[in-house]
């Protein structure tokens, strides 16, 4: 090589490790380990390249005295998200309140075996957030059937996201993680501040536990009180999002439960339902929730407004880190804040009371527009 010049040998030694990362990732897949850790450390970090590319180190713990690592040098990982894909409105802002300029760091550094996962990454309003797809998923939507490729299933990660910071219009860490996977050492986990892991494709499950990094994990209501919580993450996730049914099928469907309830003499009022109950009912809380929501909606587009902006402040006031905890009063107060309304009577009846929700059968659940 000592009679090629400096830039073309520098060229050829890349092009090299770049073989040498593609043999390693095709190479045969080796048994993972069975033990079952119970606690959820995801993270990534990432490192500039001396070409602007990216060396992505992502990890997963196999085994309580260990981790299985690998680095490789990937130059076309990190890519800026396109604003018009993911529905921004300016991604530039980063000292805005709801999007501090270093994002809060959770866990120690992990790694993925790259041989065992794929691994999809974008760089979005200085967030990286991360799809890891063990290879050998079943890529098969859950409740339709379809088959999907795994590029598709990570965009649909990014997109939903993207769609939520736009709501948000910030997220407090600096990273974000979900990992689909058959023989996942932790097993199936709930929402997580970094992320979540699951052995199950349903995208409408999946859009609602994304939502949940800001509303249930950045702040959520105080009490255990839940109706918030899960019922607009219900109306965000299971309803807004979903690919496997129009929003008004659901919207329905959702109503005829929560209507069997009230024949059966089950209704309950949501302020009053706390998840520490001994015959908590989260799928009574979830679904009522979100119908509440999807009223509570339509209501705030009348003044011209939407629930996502009471996302947004309750994020902003009680959440980017802080945990916070608001209470059903600090919520209505900021109802009637956007809206320039009173929502108490609203309040009173159907969420404070358990009177019988005001709609029938034949509403047509039209979208509400949150542009």
């Amino acid at each position: 090589m000592s009679g090629l010049r400096p830039a073309l040998a520098a060229s050829i030694g890349a092009l090299l490790l770049l073989l040498v990362g593609l043999l390693l990732m095709l190479a045969p897949l080796t048994s993972a380990d069975q033990s079952q850790p119970q606690a959820l450390p995801l993270s990534m970090s990432t490192a500039s390249a001396a070409d602007g590319g990216s060396s992505v180190a992502l990890s997963l713990t196999t085994s309580g005295t260990g981790t299985v690592t690998s680095t490789v040098f990937l130059p076309h990982v990190c890519r800026a998200y396109d604003p018009s894909v993911c529905y921004d409105q300016q991604p530039g802002n980063l000292s805005a309140i709801g999007n501090p300029p270093e994002g809060i760091h959770h866990g120690p550094e992990m790694t993925f075996d790259l041989q065992k996962f794929d691994v999809y990454t974008k760089q979005m309003h200085s967030r990286v957030v991360t799809v890891a797809i063990e290879i050998g998923f079943d890529l098969r939507e859950d409740l339709t059937g379809e088959e999907w490729e795994a590029q598709e299933l990570a965009d649909f990660v990014f997109d939903i996201w993207a769609i939520y910071w736009r709501e948000f219009q910030g997220f407090p860490g600096d990273s974000y993680t979900v990992v689909f996977g058959h023989d996942l050492p932790y097993g199936d986990t709930g929402a997580h501040p970094i992320g979540f892991q699951t052995a199950h494709f349903r995208t409408p499950w999946i859009a609602h536990e994304i939502y949940h990094a800001w509303n249930g994990c950045d702040f959520r209501q105080a009490g255990e009180r839940s109706w918030y919580m899960e019922g607009v993450t219900t109306y965000y996730g299971d309803l807004r999002q979903t690919t496997e049914n129009p929003f008004a099928k659901i919207a329905q469907d959702f109503y005829h439960s929560y209507l069997d309830y009230c024949n059966s003499g089950q209704d309950r009022a949501l302020a009053d339902i706390s998840m520490s109950d001994p015959d908590y009912n989260h799928t009574f809380v979830a679904q009522k929730g979100a119908v509440v929501a999807y009223l509570l909606d339509r209501e705030l587009a009348k003044t011209g407004h939407h629930i996502g902006e009471i996302s947004r402040l309750l994020y902003q006031r009680f959440g980017i880190g802080t945990q916070g905890r608001p209470t059903n009063e600090e919520i209505l107060a900021i109802f009637n804040e956007v809206s320039g309304e009173d929502f108490t009577g609203f309040f009173e009846k159907y969420i404070y009371g358990s009177e019988k929700l005001p709609l029938t059968e034949e509403d047509d659940f039209e979208w509400v527009c949150h542009d």
